[in-house]
Order: structure tokens, then C-alpha cells, then sequence
């Protein structure tokens, strides 16, 4: 479909582009996100080599093996694996606009972002974190004058529009119960549940 009540749609196209190519066994499903973790990890670790050189790309690729949820979710179908990647791209574009002054690599950031918001709703606080960036940062600040970021934020939502087309069609399924469900449910203390959560994070 479009979209889903939980998630949007990367995953589940990634799943069935795996049973396209291997049928109906475990690895199909594991495939698509396996390609993805890969890509993360080669994008992390041309950005660390280009920023902090050699020496810190191979770090990067290793602190991102090993963490739990990282290798956790890289392994299985979960919408963190493609989230994760377009997270990287998108970070690695727009820090190449930055650093580099062209205005041009917004508009596959932008792509990237859309991209990740079809993967998974959490990549919207990469985009509140660089509003933040650029207007707290008296360096870039300047891009906040130029119609870049805002081109970016428009390629963004055209890439979005599957979920909000299957959100519209569905009384807002997705968008009520990512919103008001869960932001009811934070607010229902449960010693177990916040237990469970420590463990998690630890």
C-alpha cells in the first residue's frame, strides 16, 4: 500500500522487493535492510574521512557495528534500517552545502529527508535539529536568507506525499495514533513500562 497505520511504506516495499528476488524465506526479508545498513555505514564513514580524516571513518563504522540497536535493527526488518541510512545521507549532503557553499546539494538532502520520512516518522527531529543549527549557528545562519533549505523542505514533502495521500484516504489513521495515541500514553506512568524503557536504553 501507500502507507500503513504504524509506519510508512519503506519497509514493507523493501520486504517485498526481497520476496521478489528470493521468495518467501527469511533472508528475503532481511535483504533490503541488510543493503541499507551497508550503505549507513559507507556513508558515516566517508563523512567522518572527510571531516575528522581516515582514522575516524573506520571508528565510526565501528561504534555503529556494535551498538545494540544499530546491529539489532540493521539485521532485521525494522523501518529504522532505511531511516537510518537516508539520516546519513541527508546529514552527509547538507553538510557538504555547508561546507562547501553550494546551495545545490539542499535539493538531494531534501530528496534524502523525504526519503527517510517514508521510512520512519522519527527523521522529522533531524529536521527540527537543523532549523535549531541554522539559526543558532552565526556561520550558517546565512542559509536561512537563501531559498535553499526551503526548496530542500518542499522536495521533502513532495517525496512525503504517499503517506499523506494513504493518511488522507484512512481518516488520518497513522497521523492520530503517531500523535495523540502516543502522546496519551506518555503521559500514563507505569513502574514496569519504565523499567522496560531503562533497560532499553541501557
Amino acid at each position: 500500500d501507500w502507507s500503513y497505520y504504524d509506519h510508512p511504506g519503506m519497509i514493507a516495499w523493501s520486504i517485498a522487493l526481497g520476496r521478489a528476488l528470493f521468495g518467501d524465506v527469511p533472508f528475503a526479508l532481511r535483504f533490503v535492510p541488510l543493503l541499507f545498513a551497508a550503505g549507513t555505514a559507507a556513508v558515516l564513514a566517508r563523512l567522518a574521512a572527510k571531516i575528522y580524516g581516515e582514522r575516524a571513518a573506520l571508528w565510526a563504522v565501528v561504534l555503529l557495528a556494535i551498538q545494540p540497536v544499530t546491529f539489532v535493527t540493521s539485521g532485521s526488518a525494522y523501518p529504522d534500517s532505511p531511516m537510518l541510512f537516508f539520516w546519513a545521507l541527508t546529514m552527509s549532503l547538507v553538510w557538504e552545502a555547508l561546507h562547501t557553499g553550494r546551495g545545490v546539494f539542499w535539493i538531494p538532502a531534501g530528496a534524502a529527508l523525504g526519503l527517510g520520512m517514508i521510512s520512519k516518522y522519527t527523521i522529522v527531529f533531524f529536521g527540527v535539529s537543523m532549523i535549531f543549527y541554522l539559526l543558532t549557528r552565526k556561520r550558517d545562519r546565512r542559509w536561512v536568507a537563501t531559498p535553499w533549505p526551503y526548496l530542500a523542505a518542499v522536495v521533502a514533502l513532495v517525496f512525503f506525499t504517499p503517506v499523506t495521500y494513504w493518511n488522507a484516504t484512512h481518516d488520518w489513521a497513522s497521523i492520530k495514533f503517531q500523535g495523540k495515541e502516543r502522546f496519551s500514553s506518555a503521559n500514563e506512568f507505569s513502574p514496569i513500562a519504565f523499567a522496560k524503557f531503562l533497560g532499553q536504553q541501557v
